[in-house]
């Protein structure tokens, strides 16, 4: 008698981010870059040169509820404000939508760990000592503490 086996194969499904599902602030992780996107227009318009230059492709979202949301890449919706969004210097301000491949929770030691590794001292241009900042995140016990701790510093507010 033959056996016969049946492979699972699982896709991925690639959904278009909810902007109801993000809990503001969040923090974004890109090859380029981390930035803190405070509401969403903050993260859903830029220029349509930092979507060419794969700013969203593979960027990682937390989001201050500790969700981590894995961005595969950014797709151009429309022109952002008038003329389309062309300046004088024929640079457009687009609006995007983020495609997320999945959607998980993170624990705060990872959280701690993914800011460790992508932030060093050059990172922070605040009047706060280096040190001081990472012995402020590391007695901080929720994500969204953090989160909003480093909003202070990256908006120097």
């Amino acid at each position: 008698m033959t056996e016969v086996r049946i492979i699972e194969e699982r896709t991925t499904e690639i959904q278009i981010a909810n902007m109801n599902s993000f809990q503001f602030p969040i923090i974004t992780f890109s090859s380029s870059t981390i930035y803190i996107a405070r509401s969403e227009h903050e993260i859903l318009i830029c220029y349509k040169t930092a979507l060419s230059n794969n700013f969203y492709k593979g960027m990682k979202i937390i989001d201050s509820a500790g969700t981590l949301f894995n961005i595969i890449d950014a797709k151009k919706i429309r022109g952002h404000g008038l003329f389309r969004g062309y300046n004088i210097f024929f640079n457009q301000k687009i609006e995007v939508e983020l495609m997320v491949k999945s959607q998980k929770s993170i624990d705060i030691d990872n959280f701690k760990n993914l800011i460790f590794v992508n932030v060093d001292e050059s990172f922070w241009n605040s009047g706060e000592n280096y040190n001081i900042i990472i012995d402020k995140i590391n007695s901080l016990s929720t994500i969204n503490s953090i989160i909003h701790y480093l909003a202070i510093i990256f908006y120097n507010e």
